[in-house]
């Protein structure tokens, strides 16, 4: 349903400026704001092994940059494994996150609806 939809339908039944915010606008936004939030979560990540990359002394971007200056394919890969390491535990917390503060988030996705069984 239309977001201004919603505020028409809730300022017709009597709601408030903060309370249509707070219990309509928000909640109409959350999947909007949390799609924003994860999205933003993994260029985060990117940039900063850019940033290391570009100009660090340390860290895994310098490791990876240096052992691909001296042919040492190993240390390559073991940066490689703990920045994939690092960005699947941020998703995972990240979706932890989102399923203990908003437990409705989501919840169609793994609903599950009985069939009909026709005889």
């Amino acid at each position: 349903m239309d977001g201004a939809l919603l505020a028409r339908a809730a300022e017709s039944l009597g709601a408030s400026g903060w309370r249509n915010l707070v219990f309509v606008v928000l909640p109409a936004a959350l999947p909007l704001i949390l799609a924003g939030l994860r999205v933003s979560l993994s260029v985060a990540l990117v940039v900063l092994v850019a940033a290391e990359l570009a100009g660090a002394l340390f860290g895994v971007g310098y490791l990876i940059q240096v052992s691909q200056q001296v042919f040492r394919v190993d240390h390559m890969f073991v940066g490689l494994i703990a920045l994939g390491l690092l960005g699947f535990t941020a998703d995972f917390l990240f979706e932890r996150f989102v399923r203990f503060f908003f437990p409705w988030y989501g919840a169609e996705r793994g609903a599950r609806i009985p069939r009909r069984r026709d005889d």
